[in-house]
């Protein structure tokens, strides 16, 4: 595997986007809407990962995030797929090997950008199965607590919808913002750190919905997103954008799919790292790797 040194890359963004997998053109493929076409060519370019593992049944997000931001075949350890909340045999890996620690023991600097809509007193909810995702867990071992309520206020988090019109119909009082803006916040933030984590799972929900108007509205959120941190990239920090399994692509099931997902680099240099990569457990290894310096 080729090392940081190589591609003279001092930063990386992870843009973990749940439920996107890389799906036939077709009716059912929202992905292939012509509003849709300027992040559909970026994923024409990625490189299809297999998200299955080597484990037969549907991949799902507990699992699959487990081996993404661990490094591991989590499918295969619990000999499952599991779907939502990690269960206490995952928590228990994530706590142990996910990014952020092996990131520390590499001496680097991460960081989860996700706000969180919870005060400082408000207990992290991750040693519990119940609201505990696998990324809120990984930073809550990892990193010891999530940005929250004053991060967003000052600008300094980026809200999972991009838009933080989730807060306001929840009775926030918080400006709503466009996904523009907060790609720059992201930006801002990933200059500050080596490796900086962001999770958008707008996609997964629009695809179980099969609603095909919600899931056009968070794709062009999500394209305006991608395309603004591409265009505004700076030389030093690159994206890798990942998935966890299928979904939105394929909006004539309300389920995941057994699809392949797409491994993005986007950085201003021409190198890539696909060659790598894939299947889940590849990202992290390669992640390290790239930040070697």
């Amino acid at each position: 595997m080729l090392s940081a040194k190589y591609f003279d890359c001092m930063k990386v963004i992870w843009l973990f986007v749940d439920g996107l997998g890389l799906g036939k053109s077709g009716a059912q493929n929202p992905l292939y809407a012509p509003e849709i076409n300027k992040l559909n060519e970026l994923l024409l370019t990625a490189k299809p990962i297999d998200a299955s593992l080597g484990v037969p049944g549907i991949p799902q997000s507990a699992t699959g995030q487990t081996s993404i931001f661990c490094g591991v075949n989590a499918q295969k350890i619990i000999g499952t797929h599991l779907e939502g909340f990690p269960t206490k045999s995952l928590r228990e890996i994530i706590s142990r090997e996910n990014v952020y620690i092996k990131v520390r023991e590499m001496g680097l600097t991460s960081t989860f950008a996700n706000g969180y809509w919870i005060d400082q007193n408000r207990e992290l909810p991750h040693d519990r199965k119940s609201y505990a995702s696998v990324s809120t867990v990984s930073a809550a071992t990892g990193l010891g607590d999530v940005r929250r309520m004053d991060a967003i206020l000052r600008g300094d988090a980026v809200y999972q919808d991009l838009t933080q019109e989730s807060i306001v119909a929840r009775g926030g009082d918080v400006e709503i913002i466009t996904p523009v803006e907060s790609a720059h916040r992201l930006l801002r933030i990933a200059e500050k750190y080596d490796l900086t984590v962001f999770e958008y799972f707008q996609t997964d929900r629009a695809g179980h919905s099969q609603d095909f108007d919600l899931a056009i509205k968070v794709l062009l959120n999500l394209q305006q997103f991608v395309v603004t941190l591409s265009e505004n990239l700076p030389d030093n920090i690159c994206i890798i954008l990942m998935s966890d399994h299928g979904n939105i692509e394929d909006l004539s099931t309300p389920i995941h799919t057994l699809n392949k997902v797409p491994f993005l680099l986007i950085y201003k240099k021409s190198v890539s790292l696909k060659q790598n990569i894939n299947d889940l457990t590849d990202i992290l290894p390669a992640t390290l790797e790239f930040l070697i310096t």
